[in-house]
């Protein structure tokens, strides 16, 4: 499995707010903050699955001051092209342009994308830009960002688009970050617009480790903050918290082994079961 494939599986908490709801009436009012807050937390991690398209460093990691600029670039927009290409289950799908220097653009037709989540339709675009040193008579790199635009639709009802910065090292285990604005719809409907900055580092098995912050706007306004997400490809998330710190007090949900999520409302826990389980 390619590294943009897998580099964060899906959190889809999406049985959330319904099930709070059913448990404790008195709940019916926090499920539309549970429910921003788990858009949120599934359109940061789309957002992070499409920035491992674009920071695919292969054949620069280790090699910061061996690989002038010029040849820097064709290489991460050509492993960019392929990593969007393979990230795709029909490669015709998906339709791809770069001038293999600065930008690399992709316009998705139905695609049957990562983790085999389909009609996945819309477009993203990256604009690449390099912090270089001197390395002789050239420059070379020593770290890349990309700024990201995206407009994209799923065949389930989901959601995401906005604005994003990923700044990356070279070496491909060392820590991405992302900061920017997104507005995420999840597959039951709710939506949510959110300032988010996130940091996430890949393992050798690819997988990862994630930690976040969100700031949320609208009806459902509050402090997103995730910490120590764990998740490996293929499986629910193993480890790590969600605080939605709202108006009206404080929703959290925790993970662990098994295929279960656990929410707190108050004083009041339920074990619900993970929609990445089913």
């Amino acid at each position: 499995m390619s590294f943009a494939a897998s580099l964060i599986p899906r959190i889809l908490v999406s049985a959330l707010p319904l099930a709070a709801a059913c448990t404790d009436p008195a709940a019916d009012d926090r499920a539309g903050e549970a429910a921003a807050g788990a858009a949120v937390v599934d359109g940061a991690a789309e957002a992070a699955v499409i920035g491992g398209w674009y920071t695919d460093t292969a054949g620069l990691a280790g090699a910061a001051a061996a690989v002038p600029e010029a040849e820097a670039r064709a290489l991460l927009t050509g492993n960019t092209a392929r990593a969007i290409t393979a990230a795709v289950t029909a490669p015709a799908c998906v339709a791809v342009d770069s001038d293999q220097a600065t930008y690399v653009a992709a316009t998705f037709t139905a695609c049957t994308g990562p983790g085999g989540r389909g009609g996945l339709s819309g477009t993203v675009r990256g604009e690449l830009g390099l912090a270089t040193t001197p390395c002789g008579p050239a420059q070379c790199p020593t770290a890349l960002t990309w700024t990201m635009t995206a407009d994209l639709t799923w065949g389930d009802g989901g959601a995401l688009a906005g604005a994003w910065t990923i700044d990356a090292p070279l070496a491909t285990t060392a820590p991405r970050t992302l900061t920017g604005a997104l507005t995420a719809t999840a597959r039951d409907g709710a939506s949510a617009t959110s300032q988010a900055t996130a940091s996430w580092t890949r393992a050798a098995d690819d997988c990862v480790a994630l930690d976040a912050q969100a700031t949320l706007t609208g009806a459902a306004a509050g402090d997103l903050t995730v910490t120590g997400l764990a998740a490996c490809p293929g499986a629910c998330p193993t480890a790590g918290a969600v605080v939605l710190q709202g108006a009206r007090g404080a929703l959290a949900w925790s993970y662990g082994a098994g295929a279960t999520v656990t929410v707190t409302a108050g004083d009041r826990s339920f074990a619900l079961p993970l929609a990445c389980a089913r």
